[in-house]
Formats: structure tokens, C-alpha cells, sequence
């Protein structure tokens, strides 16, 4: 399951307060000091010496090619990739996802924390504005510098970045979205309390200010609107989610969050009714290889998910915001499915995206939604009604019917293969009562498994 979103690969600092780098040292005195001063930040201590390297442009742009492919993100694949977020609007037909991705982080980041070596680099060769003080860029080098600190700190002491680290088959893009949010918001809210010398969560706004300002730079600005969001909601998100929980409990507050952290981005735009009262996502299945089996002249791409974020960006893009945002705030689960077309000059792709939502209101809602996206991203008026719908022109064809609590929506398919597709989809479908059941028992198989691993390294230290 290759990310449709693909910029979850590591921890990545952009060049959120002054400027560029030039010429990083990675003095190992100034790195100390930097190390204090997360310990005094955080209350917390490192477990062993994080690593801090330079490397040079040239070399991060070759370091971030060697990242993708190992996760699967070859040229091809992201073609792929870039048709699956035509379908949802996320990009311009044509659209070279790959170059794209590797200009914007190569122009947008001045320093990562890479989740696999467990090691921090810098860029050290970008070149400095004429007008920007040297005592400027000194605080923007060590803040960056004690910001990725505060990634390997994180991750030296709550295993937070494990969920990164997995497989890309066992990944999906909305629960890697959430882990970046409070990883980023944990660094970023430190970051500006060592540079303002005051608690950041006091400031109202913080995040917005500083990303909607990041908006405007080249490197940003120049790529799509959901690039931008993929990788500058992690931050304004990511703080607001972090701020929240600082107001609550403090650091004490944070770390209980680090051990458990939010599972979806829905849980971070909802700390109250999400996260706290642990209304997890349901966990939905689409049988690709079952559906291959039936569409022979078919390929498959790719499976995943959304999420609460990226539904609302889809739909916002084609129907009223406040309509967008009530369709999307009752997501409880999706997952999509992808198919092209075989042959070197087939150019058509099946997209099968299935949704579940909290009540029969909330279906509703975003049914409706996304009947009217539709209809206005491809310029078809239909007055069709009912629980199940096919729209066409000459443009494309689509289908969408409710279910329960479930919204299936088929783009891009054969009218012959229709039936086949929905019997398939359907087939793996459980009642909503079940899947929460299943949920909350393995919810507390895992709870449980954790409480005896902590148990054990406890009595470990003990020993010690």
C-alpha cells in the first residue's frame, strides 16, 4: 500500500522562522548544549547521543530518491499514484508527482530526522539572504537543530516514530499523517518556546501564523494545494493538537499522548470527541486480489485511506465549505482500492473508495456531498435520487449508493463491470456493531500486551 500521500517518509524541518542555512558546523559542544536544552524543555533525558550530520544538497536529493524507492515510489509508481489523485482532484491531469515531491522537499527542508538510521542531518550548503543578520541565522541553525533533537528525544523514549517504520503494506496515510501531527507539534511547540523564551501554547494562532506564511515560498507555493496541506498540516495541526493537550496536563499531559498517540487525523482535529473519549476509525477491507481475479484486464496500483483531512479537502475543492465540512466530520473509517488499465496505451483507471460514518445522518450527508462533487467536477446534471446512483457523460462515469452506515463510490469503471465490483465490495462489508466490537477487544488485547511489556522493563531496570 504505496501512499497516495507521499511525504510521511521522515520527520522533515522547513524553514519555518527567518531563512535559509549556510555553512552548518555540527560542533559537538553546540550540540550538547542544544541536548540540555531539550532535557530542561521536556523534564526528560536522553536514552544515548543522537548522530548530527551534514550533507549537502545534491546529496539529500540522491539520500530522498534512495527513501522512495526503498518505500516503493519509483517513477512508475508515482505516475500511478499522481492518476489516483486526479480522480480525487488532488492534482492537474499529467501531473509529475515524482520531480514534484523531490523539489519540494529539496527546496522546503533545512534539516530531518531520519526515523530508520535514528540520526539527524542538516543541509549545510543552501545560500543565506544578503539582508538576513548572521545573529539571525545562527538562532534559525540551532533551533532547527534542537528542534530534530526533540524528534530523536520522542522516539528514544516513546517509540513514536514505530509506526513509520513499518512496512509500507501495513501503513496508511491518514494514521501516518496523525503520528507526524503530534510528532511535529511536539517539536515545533519547543522549538518556539526556546526561540520566544516563553511557553508557545500561551500564543493563540501560532501554527497558522507561521505556515500560512510558508505558503508563500517558492518551493511551496509552487506545487499543489494538497501537497502543501500533506506537508505543512502536520505542523499547524500538529501544534494545535500538542497546545491542547499543554493547557490540559502539561508536559505530563504530552507524554501520556506520545505513549498513546491519536490514530487518524480526525482524532487530532477532534482532541475532545475523538481522542479522548478513543473513538477509533473502523477498520474497512477491500479484497484486491479477489477483485484483480474479476477484472483480468485490470492491474491493481494501490489501497488506502483518506482520512476526516483529505475527505474534507476533496470535498471542499467542488461544493460549499461549510456543506464540505459537516459531509466529512462524521467520518468514523475508508479505504480506496485502485485499478488501471493493462497495456502501455491504456490510459483507463477504476478507483473503488468506501466510507463509513458515524450515523445514517452523517451517510446522508455525505452521499449528497458527494453526488454534487461529481456532478460539478465533471459537469453532469442528473436529478437522479435515490439509495443508489450512476452518473455519466462523456467526461467519465460514477457511481455511488449507501449502505447502512457505509457509502460505496466506484469512478471509472465499464458499465459491465459494475455489478461485479459492487457484489465484491459489498461481500466484505460487516454491520458497524461488529467491526466496533472487534475494535474494542483488540483495543484491549493491546492495551493489555503494553501494561506487561512496561511491567517488564520496569522489573529490567530494577535488575539493572
Amino acid at each position: 500500500m504505496k501512499k497516495t500521500l507521499i511525504l510521511t517518509l521522515f520527520a522533515i524541518s522547513v524553514v519555518l522562522l527567518f531563512g535559509f542555512l549556510t555553512g552548518l558546523l555540527a560542533d559537538d559542544d553546540k550540540i550538547e548544549s542544544l541536548k540540555k536544552e531539550v532535557e530542561k524543555l521536556r523534564g526528560l533525558k536522553f536514552k544515548k547521543d543522537v548522530p548530527v550530520k551534514n550533507m549537502k544538497k545534491k546529496e539529500f536529493r540522491e539520500f530522498l530518491i534512495k527513501l522512495m524507492h526503498e518505500d516503493g515510489i519509483t517513477k512508475e509508481k508515482a505516475r500511478d499514484i499522481a492518476r489516483i489523485g486526479v480522480k480525487f482532484g488532488f492534482y492537474p491531469e499529467s501531473f509529475d508527482l515524482y520531480n514534484a515531491t523531490l523539489n519540494l522537499i529539496s527546496g522546503a527542508v533545512q534539516g530531518f530526522y531520519d526515523f530508520k538510521s535514528k540520526q539527524i542531518f542538516m543541509i549545510s550548503d543552501a545560500e543565506l539572504p544578503a539582508n538576513l543578520p548572521k545573529a539571525m541565522a545562527q538562532v534559525e541553525i540551532d533551533s532547527t537543530i534542537l528542534h530534530e533533537l526533540n524528534h530523536a528525544l520522542d522516539d528514544q523514549l516513546f517509540n513514536i516514530a514505530d509506526y513509520l517504520r513499518k512496512d509500507p503494506d501495513d501503513r496508511k496515510a491518514d494514521r501516518a499523517m496523525a503520528v507526524m501531527a503530534i510528532l511535529e507539534g511536539s517539536a515545533l511547540d519547543a522549538q518556539l518556546t526556546w526561540v520566544l523564551g516563553q511557553p508557545s501554547h500561551l500564543i493563540p494562532g501560532l501554527g497558522k501564523m507561521i505556515c500560512d506564511g510558508q505558503k508563500k515560498r517558492p518551493a511551496i507555493s509552487a506545487v499543489p494545494e494538497a501537497m502543501q496541506i500533506e506537508l505543512l498540516w502536520r505542523y499547524e495541526g500538529g501544534i494545535d493538537f500538542v497546545h491542547r493537550l499543554l493547557k490540559k496536563g502539561g508536559q505530563k499531559e504530552l507524554e501520556k499522548a506520545l505513549k498513546d498517540p491519536p490514530v487518524s487525523t480526525e482524532q487530532v482535529l477532534h482532541i475532545d470527541e475523538k481522542y479522548y473519549k478513543e473513538d477509533e476509525p473502523i477498520e474497512i477491507k477491500i479484497d484486491e486480489k479477489k477483485l484483480g481475479e474479476l477484472l483480468p484486464e485490470w492491474e491493481f496500483v494501490q489501497k488506502d485511506n483518506l482520512g476526516e483531512l483529505f475527505t474534507d479537502f476533496f470535498l471542499k475543492q467542488y461544493v460549499d465549505e461549510k456543506k464540505a465540512t459537516e459531509a466529512s466530520e462524521g467520518w468514523d473509517g475508508d479505504l480506496y482500492a485502485a485499478f488501471k488499465e493493462k497495456g502501455e496505451k491504456k490510459k483507463g483507471m477504476i478507483l473503488i473508495w468506501l466510507t463509513v460514518w458515524d450515523s445514517e445522518k452523517d451517510r446522508n450527508e455525505f452521499f449528497n456531498a458527494y453526488k454534487q462533487a461529481v456532478m460539478q467536477k465533471c459537469e453532469i446534471k442528473s436529478e437522479a435520487e435515490g439509495d443508489s446512483v450512476t452518473l455519466k457523460n462523456d467526461k467519465g462515469i460514477f457511481h455511488v449508493e449507501r449502505k447502512g452506515h457505509y457509502v460505496l463510490c466506484i469512478d471509472g469503471f465499464p458499465d459491465k463491470l459494475l455489478d461485479t465490483i459492487k457484489k465484491q465490495v459489498w461481500s466484505n462489508v460487516k454491520e458497524k456493531s461488529e467491526d466496533k466490537g472487534e475494535k474494542e477487544s483488540d483495543k484491549k488485547e493491546e492495551n493489555e500486551k503494553k501494561d506487561e511489556g512496561e511491567k517488564e522493563d520496569e522489573g529490567g531496570e530494577d535488575e539493572k
